[in-house]
């Protein structure tokens, strides 16, 4: 930017997907009709990742070094029969077809819900004090950091992976933290004027669909009750509520100003743990 080379956001021997819309915004429409051993020059945004500095306009340059072509094999019913559990590309044709709609539709509907939501935090005008940024910035690295454990992962491998900077990934990390922080003002506001409850029974019937998810329920409700959680819980359902209340207060419509409808179709999940074997073998 400015003749000045951005170090963090250089990056070299990337295999990249033309026409997947990742890495840079618009990166697609200068790589497409590409040739080994061109070099490309074009402006741009810099991408979400980069803390402060996203959104920030600059010249971008690079290197093609291999075009590579994506081969697949024929798509008729003896491929589909043999890879997939449905008989003819018909069928697999009309089950994508209400998969990738469904997928679009809840994309549109999450689009939609932040939308609203920032609508709403634009409007908060206050300095967060900086201790409660600093807490929240802890909480999303511990959770950051679980996740990379779960992947036999270090913080030193996602830096080496990813190309990103300590100083980057901290300044991405207040920016998320700011932004969580925001957005709860405005739902425990909302709880607050639409005097939003939960009760024993929301908190065990949410518990008991979170629990039939897994592969263990009654291990799961045994490791949720020892940890304490509940009022962790509870907040979560308010939220939810809270979200709920504001989207109902707004309108979606389309781009001529017609009216659309984005819900979504949830299939509820009933369903009865029973009580633990364990526990009830230690009663014994």
């Amino acid at each position: 930017k400015d003749g000045e080379e951005i170090e963090e956001a250089q990056a070299a021997d990337i295999l990249y997907e033309v026409g997947s819309g990742l890495l840079i915004e618009g990166i697609d429409e200068h790589l497409t009709g590409a040739k080994a051993d061109d070099t490309i020059d074009f402006t741009g945004p810099l991408p979400d990742g980069f803390g402060d500095r996203a959104g920030e306009e600059v010249a971008y340059t690079i290197k093609v070094h291999e075009i590579k072509e994506r081969i697949l094999p024929d798509l008729d019913d003896e491929w589909v029969d043999e890879n997939t559990e449905f008989d003819t590309v018909e069928e697999l044709n009309a089950a994508l077809a209400v998969q990738l709609a469904d997928a679009k539709l809840r994309s549109v509907s999450r689009e939609y819900s932040e939308k609203a939501m920032s609508t709403l935090r634009d409007q908060i005008d206050i300095e967060i004090p900086e201790g409660l940024v600093r807490s929240e910035m802890d909480r999303h690295l511990h959770d950051f950091l679980h996740r990379l454990e779960e992947a036999e992962l270090s913080l030193e491998d996602y830096f080496e992976a990813s190309g990103i900077t300590q100083d980057v990934f901290l300044a991405d990390l207040r920016s998320q933290a700011e932004l969580s922080l925001r957005n709860r003002l405005v739902l425990d506001a909302v709880i607050e004027n639409e005097d939003l409850t939960v009760t024993p029974e929301d908190l065990s019937n949410t518990l008991q669909a979170l629990a039939a998810q897994s592969d263990d329920p009654a291990g799961y409700i045994r490791a949720f009750q020892q940890s304490g959680q509940e009022l962790a819980l509870a907040s979560d359902i308010l939220r939810n509520r809270a979200l709920d209340a504001i989207l109902s207060q707004a309108n979606p419509v389309d781009e001529d100003g017609n009216a659309i409808d984005l819900s979504l179709k949830v299939n509820e999940v009933e369903a009865e743990v029973l009580d633990d074997p364990a526990e009830e073998s230690e009663e014994e």
